[in-house]
């Protein structure tokens, strides 16, 4: 598969589109780094901004600049948490302002999807490391959703483009799934808590997670089951204007998100060669 094959959600790529052309991208293409890049401001005005969600309990929404014409900036982990009430970002590497928390943000979870592609960055000399820490495939994680704190997640798509000749060509789309509780600081507790074994020594640095590894378990990736449960909501794509939060009872979730295929585990390519994580 190639940039070249027909997107397969034209909808994302109409929602957010290239501001620039390669050759006026390039040049400012590596201000993305922090530590005072002198290019960044320059940077930063050619990234589109994007409402990636909106809280189900306030309607606080999660604005800002996102990169679309690199997929290296989106090699990441598995999840992207508040622990520290610091952080409600797609963009952790970028040095630019984050949305301001509510109170009822848990962290926000990012798939990229690749469909197939090794990524150009792994394509060259030099540059030959990159990680889908996730998976491809969009999963809700249970260890959210614990009785008598209610809960929901927000779901949404970015298209991601590829530099072709004297244009950007979607290729690749990152899935955003951002979480959201009516008792954030209870419900951190008891995920954690759960994880704590009764008279079991650990290592200073333990750090107990939040969010539940992909393990294979088909319900966790059924997003229409938990849409049907009322714990998923999603951004209305055919709304660019708002882009408004559904849910269930608002309008039937998009067919594009109900059968998203790509792998389901966390892998590293290596210089074009897949590695698996586990």
């Amino acid at each position: 598969m190639s940039a070249n094959d027909a997107y397969p959600y034209p909808e994302l790529a109409r929602l957010l589109k290239p501001l620039c052309t390669p050759s006026e991208f390039l040049p400012v293409a590596t201000g993305w780094k922090p530590m005072g890049n002198p290019l960044f401001g320059a940077y930063l005005e050619k990234l589109p901004s994007c409402l990636f969600a909106r809280c189900p309990f306030c309607a606080r929404e999660y604005v800002e600049p996102v990169d679309i014409y690199n997929i290296g900036v989106w090699s990441r982990g598995v999840f992207d948490t508040n622990v520290d009430d610091t952080l409600s970002s797609i963009n952790i590497y970028l040095n630019s302002p984050k949305p301001a928390s509510c109170r009822h943000y848990m962290g926000l979870q990012v798939f990229v999807n690749l469909r197939e592609q090794a990524p150009n960055e792994v394509r060259q000399p030099y540059n030959f490391y990159y990680h889908v820490g996730a998976g491809e495939v969009p999963y809700l994680s249970p260890n959210f959703f614990q009785a008598n704190i209610p809960t929901k997640a927000v779901l949404h798509g970015i298209p991601i483009y590829q530099a072709v000749g004297e244009q950007f060509v979607p290729a690749y789309t990152v899935f955003v799934l951002t979480y959201f509780s009516l008792h954030r600081n209870a419900l951190r507790d008891a995920i954690l808590e759960a994880q704590i074994e009764p008279g079991k020594v650990y290592d200073d640095d333990y750090i107990p997670s939040l969010v539940n590894y992909p393990n294979g378990d088909q319900k966790n990736y059924d997003l229409p089951y938990w849409v049907a449960q009322g714990k998923l909501g999603w951004l209305d794509i055919t709304d660019s204007d708002y882009l408004l939060l559904n849910f269930r009872d608002d309008a039937e979730f998009p067919a594009m998100y109900q059968n998203i295929p790509g792998i389901r585990r966390p892998y590293t390519y290596y210089r074009g060669q897949r590695k698996w994580d586990y």
